[in-house]
């Protein structure tokens, strides 16, 4: 794991939705701590609102349950815009499941949960960086 990260110069806030109160906060936590601004929302109605509020530059899609709603709530953000910003997906529906779904999805990298906090920011960086 990398000690001095290399941030787009103007950080874009990373959006982390979850379908599990506990992940969004341990998600948070990480991200916060290496010095990205984040915002949280549960996979439901508050998402779309919390997207259009601020300047999101990645979305960390955390699953738990089924992909319908990752589905659903990806649809709604997609919504009348040309783009979105670039999508991980955090998944612990299985390793071929969270591959299918990544790739339903547009997401740029699909990731089994666990996973340890040195990969999600590495992931996270890459993705941020490549945007």
């Amino acid at each position: 794991m990398k000690d001095n990260r290399t941030h787009q110069e103007a950080k874009a806030c990373i959006l982390v939705l979850s379908d599990e109160p506990y992940s969004l906060d341990l998600i948070k936590l990480s991200l916060t701590t290496d010095g990205f601004d984040v915002e949280t929302a549960s996979i439901g109605d508050d998402a779309l609102s919390v997207f259009e509020e601020h300047a999101i530059g990645l979305i960390l899609l955390d699953i738990m349950t089924t992909e319908d709603a990752a589905i659903e709530v990806m649809s709604r953000l997609r919504s009348g815009r040309s783009s979105i910003p670039p999508m991980i997906l955090l998944s612990a529906l299985g390793e071929k499941a969270a591959k299918k779904t990544g790739k339903r999805l547009g997401a740029v990298r699909s990731m089994m949960k666990p996973v340890t906090r040195g990969d999600l920011l590495d992931a996270v960086d890459m993705a941020v960086n490549r945007s």
